[in-house]
């Protein structure tokens, strides 16, 4: 049990020795592309469900009797 408890780490050691890393400069672009990413889908959700909610509530009143 030991020993296949260490097996295992050794060979996720081997793993990550194998993983290529980005630069920092590659992350932060990255991430920063992700948030601004983020909030224009916000914006863009946002602004789409303000238009439905909207034609919901013009089409409400006008339905009303």
């Amino acid at each position: 049990m030991i020993d296949s408890i260490k097996g295992y780490f050794q060979d996720v050691n081997a793993e990550m020795r194998k993983v290529t890393w980005p630069k920092p400069e590659v992350l932060r672009a990255n991430t920063i592309l992700v948030f601004v990413m983020t909030f224009l889908l916000t914006v863009f959700i946002g602004g789409v469900d303000l238009m439905l909610s909207s034609g919901m509530k013009t089409l409400h009143s006008l339905l009303q009797f």
